[in-house]
């Protein structure tokens, strides 16, 4: 007859689970890190350069207008957290100008 320990198993079966959601976790911050970085120099830049190109040229329909804005505003929002995160206290002054300068360079984008 073979006896089981309950315990052991509950135990073996919560370590697995743990473990699974631990290793999903992992696999989803690496792909969100490797799209990311994965656009330089890829197969898809050409693609992205082809949409924006067409956003461009016809942004004078509602559709792109609205696209354009939505990626102004998501560059806009990336660039003056990178010059927030660079800037140290000493700089305060001079990086806010340069945000505001910034995002109203991107605004006449």
């Amino acid at each position: 007859m073979i006896h089981y320990d309950l315990q052991a198993t509950k135990q073996y079966g919560q370590a697995f689970i743990g473990t699974q959601v631990f290793l999903f976790l992992l696999t989803v911050i690496g792909s969100a890190i490797l799209l990311d970085y994965s656009t330089m120099n890829s197969s898809i830049q050409p693609l992205i350069r082809h949409t924006m190109l067409r956003f461009i040229v016809t942004s004078e329909h509602p559709h792109s207008s609205a696209a354009l804005k939505l990626i102004q505003e998501s560059v806009s929002i990336f660039l003056l957290s990178c010059i927030s995160n660079i800037s140290n206290h000493n700089h305060y002054s001079k990086t806010k100008n340069l945000s505001h300068q910034v995002s109203i360079g991107l605004s006449h984008w």
